[in-house]
């Protein structure tokens, strides 16, 4: 006979095990991936939000300004997101939408001043290169 309380927890223990792997993979799918690294900002690229459509990809990137640059206001605004769109081998995207908040994920008090937000685009073009390098083959 088969002991039914044994064979419950396994069960169990399969199910546990199986849940863990779910939300393990999915954090990792959602998880930025650093592509670019200086003493000013990182860039990190979401992986789950590139789009290949035919020669153009599409991609969300953000960046962590770690210099005080970009204050205005007596705010200090770290992070600056775009979302991009572009070809492999341009040398610049074109950039659809791009946001400077002072906490990630764009919470936080938005800075919408097109002087600070081309103050942005020039401290990161830097990057673009590495960036096309991890999404180009």
């Amino acid at each position: 006979m088969w002991n039914y309380s044994l064979l419950i927890r396994i069960i169990h223990s399969k199910k546990i095990f199986f849940l863990i792997l779910i939300f393990f993979v999915t954090i990792v799918q959602c998880a930025p991936k650093k592509f670019f690294s200086s003493p000013s900002f990182d860039g990190y690229i979401y992986l789950k939000s590139v789009k290949n459509e035919k020669y153009k990809i599409n991609a969300l990137i953000t960046f962590n300004i770690k210099n005080d640059l970009l204050i205005s206001n007596f705010i200090n605004f770290k992070f600056y997101s775009q979302l991009i769109s572009y070809e492999c081998g341009q040398n610049t995207p074109i950039i659809i939408e791009e946001l400077l908040t002072e906490n990630p994920y764009g919470k936080g008090i938005k800075n919408e001043s097109k002087r600070e937000l081309k103050k942005a685009q020039n401290l990161i073009s830097p990057s673009y290169p590495s960036l096309f390098k991890e999404t180009c083959v």
